[in-house]
């Protein structure tokens, strides 16, 4: 039971910081990913993971990532877009 009442309250946080991530934040963590070199195709994710940290991957994952990714394709287009390639070379 105390579990469950957990998974509730971290659901409940996390619709709060999706609630309360604004342009004005992606701007902010935009330019310290930008000053680091973080690639283009991964400003969103990286992005994601300095908001929200580690989640599990399902559809509250999706739901928070959907507008930031979103954001990142106005502000530089396809460009963002993650080609699929984890290296480019043998392994």
């Amino acid at each position: 039971m105390q579990v469950l009442r957990w998974i509730g309250l971290f659901h409940r946080q996390l619709h709060h910081m999706n609630a309360a991530l604004s342009d004005g934040q992606l701007e902010e963590i935009d330019r310290e990913l930008a000053a680091t070199g973080v690639s283009l195709r991964y400003l969103a994710l990286d992005s994601f993971k300095k908001t929200y940290g580690s989640v599990q991957d399902d559809t509250e994952r999706e739901r928070l990532f959907d507008p930031i990714i979103a954001w990142y394709l106005s502000k530089y287009g396809n460009s963002v877009r993650w080609d699929g390639v984890i290296a480019r070379f043998v392994i």
